[in-house]
């Protein structure tokens, strides 16, 4: 078995980081179970103390993805995971104080870990060619499943047998141990690795992946400034419907993250550690086909010869439409068996998303990734903040679970027709950093670009929005 690239370190390095983020972040969920009979506050309060994450993750996902363009992904993705550690080994502390102290340390939480989307897209884009875009970002999209999986399955089983509190700590100190593999291995770039080899390095000169002249990026000065993305690639079609689908994607699956703890033991009137035996299957089913998923799109684009955007197309197609179906089913499975059967098939099917408008990011922009990742996350992130609070909304009313996953499945229906109709891969920089100096932006078959080319100018006349 011939050892790792330093291409594919990274790659599965990106991968077990988002497991290991994902882990930490999703466990929450199921330890809300314990902590609210522990503590006896009520669903509203439990919704509440849910949204504090992703309240804080939306504020940092512009600043960090930019961040990560000016000074390289690896600094950025380390403070992300160590603070994500000390976080999370303090939850038992902010326990003793009550729910709004949880809140505030899982806001903190949620805001460090909020640059770490953009950067996997940065530091993607500074290893991974297009042909191999497909396999590389379904690899590191199959951590969160991956991550998910121990958190909804493993934790609540942990938790029955040394208690919720020491289940934080340890979650937080495995954390701790992957970061120190991390800073050993990761690299922002392959300018930046040490122990690639020459004839890699000449491998991706070729593929126009690395510029071995390009300026290596620097951290002083770079820090607070102002993070910029043009208007135009903001407000494209194909980079709108990448965010609105990113949206729909996190409302739906976050809602299942978060309420299918409280719908297994309350709605179906399971324990805890029961409920958590059948959430295991569906997060490992999403981390199998994330995987497989990911292996299809490369062998279509190399050996099938699928263009970029018919293969995003297809994977987030099928990735909509077949969640929406799986929900319908959830909203008529009669107890946990075919309940669990139609979260594996939802798990399974939105994997393929991996493939698809997760991956259409890097096709947009090359200068720009990070900034452009951290837009779209941040609307997603908003769909995740505002889901929990709706959801405990809506049960508190109307007492219905199925209507809930009935609207989630509508959500998904939408999504499929919106990224079909718009989707597409034609590099954004050109409509701003190759036009004439003083004149407008003008979208024309002459803008398409294409990933390999290497103008990185840019026009003082170009309209930027500064966040």
């Amino acid at each position: 078995m011939q050892p790792w690239s330093a291409k594919e370190w990274q790659v599965y390095l990106l991968a077990f980081a988002r497991c290991s983020l994902q882990a930490a972040r999703l466990a929450v969920a199921p330890l809300l179970v314990f902590i609210q009979l522990e503590m006896g506050f009520d669903t509203y309060t439990k919704g509440r103390i849910l949204s504090a994450f992703p309240a804080g993750y939306l504020m940092t996902q512009v600043v960090g993805g930019s961040l990560s363009d000016r000074i390289g992904g690896k600094p950025v993705m380390t403070i992300s995971l160590w603070c994500t550690a000390v976080c999370t080994i303090l939850l038992p502390v902010a326990g003793r104080y009550g729910p709004t102290a949880l809140w505030i340390i899982l806001f903190i939480e949620g805001m460090l870990q909020g640059p770490t989307f953009p950067t996997n897209a940065v530091i993607l884009g500074k290893w991974i060619s297009p042909k191999e875009r497909s396999w590389a970002n379904a690899m590191t999209e199959a951590g969160s499943p991956a991550g998910g999986l121990i958190a909804m399955g493993l934790s609540p089983l942990v938790c029955t047998t040394i208690g919720w509190r020491a289940t934080c700590v340890v979650f937080g100190v495995l954390v701790g141990l992957f970061t120190l593999l991390w800073q050993a291995k990761a690299a922002s770039s392959p300018g930046t690795c040490p122990y690639i080899t020459q004839q890699e390095k000449a491998d991706l000169v070729r593929d126009g992946v690395y510029d071995p002249n390009a300026p290596m990026p620097k951290v002083r000065g770079q820090l607070f400034a102002l993070p910029r993305l043009p208007l135009s690639i903001m407000l494209a079609p194909s980079a709108m419907v990448v965010m609105s689908s990113h949206a729909i994607y996190n409302f739906g699956r976050y809602f299942l993250y978060f309420w299918m703890p409280s719908y297994f033991h309350e709605g179906l009137g399971l324990s805890p550690h029961i409920a958590g035996f059948y959430l295991i299957l569906p997060e490992l089913c999403g981390a199998v086909f994330t995987a497989l998923g990911g292996t299809l799109a490369g062998r279509l684009a190399t050996r099938g010869g699928w263009e970029p955007t018919q293969l995003r197309k297809l994977f987030s197609g099928v990735g909509f439409v077949g969640a929406g179906i799986a929900m319908l089913l959830l909203a008529v499975a009669k107890g946990p068996f075919f309940a669990s059967v139609a979260l594996c098939i939802e798990g399974s099917l939105n994997a393929m998303h991996g493939s698809g408008f997760k991956a259409n990011y890097q096709d947009l922009t090359e200068n720009h990734r990070g900034a452009l990742a951290g837009v779209g996350n941040t609307v997603a992130t908003l769909a995740s903040t505002v889901g929990p609070i709706l959801i405990a909304g809506l049960l508190e009313t109307y007492h219905s679970w199925t209507m809930n996953f009935s609207f989630i499945a509508l959500c998904f229906f939408v999504g499929a027709v919106s990224y079909i109709t718009f989707a597409g891969t034609a590099v954004l920089d050109n409509i701003d950093e190759r036009k004439p100096k003083g004149k407008k932006a003008k979208m024309s078959d002459d803008y398409t670009g294409s990933p390999n080319k290497k103008d990185q100018g840019t026009d003082d006349s170009e309209t930027l929005v500064s966040f």
